[in-house]
């Protein structure tokens, strides 16, 4: 029953990633002036858009997973992700060794920082959970 769930989840997230993804590809190609008589998603670049949101989909499924500690949640999430935006996105560019370099290195301070956000606000908001328990009177209570 928690697989069958866990894969639900998992497609369900891959399309709303996969929406998300063509999204903005095609309003930052709207934006650069594209020709009418280029295509703006060939069936190539929207395969590699459906695979990268199937691996970032499976990625954040682990974060669903309470028999692992967080640390090794996190490190199985970095190295997916970053494998899905290498083999996805970097590698098709054909772009030389030290672009694709330092366009990793890139999207490991990006992960970080939006991982860094994340754990702020999660810390935060179980502050907040944990100290808004319901208040019960311990003082001027009348009897019944």
């Amino acid at each position: 029953m928690f697989v069958l769930k866990l894969i639900k989840k998992w497609l369900t997230h891959t399309c709303a990633y996969f929406t998300v993804v063509t999204l903005i590809y095609m309003i930052i190609q709207a934006i650069v002036n594209v020709s009418d008589e280029a295509l703006l998603l060939d069936a190539g670049r929207t395969a590699l858009f459906l695979l990268f949101s199937l691996l970032i989909a499976l990625a954040n499924t682990v974060f669903s997973i309470d028999k692992l500690i967080t640390a090794l949640k996190v490190t199985i999430h970095f190295v997916i992700v970053m494998f899905a935006f290498y083999a996805c996105l970097l590698l098709p560019l054909s772009m030389p060794a030290s672009s694709i370099f330092v366009g990793l290195a890139l999207g490991a301070v990006v992960y970080a920082v939006i991982m860094g956000l994340v754990a702020v606000f999660r810390s935060r908001f179980k502050k907040i959970s944990e100290s808004s328990e319901k208040y019960e009177k311990k003082f001027n209570k009348k009897a019944k």
